[in-house]
């Protein structure tokens, strides 16, 4: 998702998910990735 916050500054956020079917023994099946970032545009 992409939200601007003026005519050169956005901001960018993601959710990744990763998922195992046969994870190992002590961990997750599922691993999530959240992600931020600040866009400045040079136009």
């Amino acid at each position: 998702m992409t939200v601007s916050m003026s005519d050169a500054l956005a901001m960018r956020t993601n959710l990744y998910t990763e998922y195992r079917t046969d994870p190992e023994p002590g961990f997750d099946d599922t691993d999530n990735t959240l992600g931020v970032s600040i866009v400045y545009s040079f136009n």
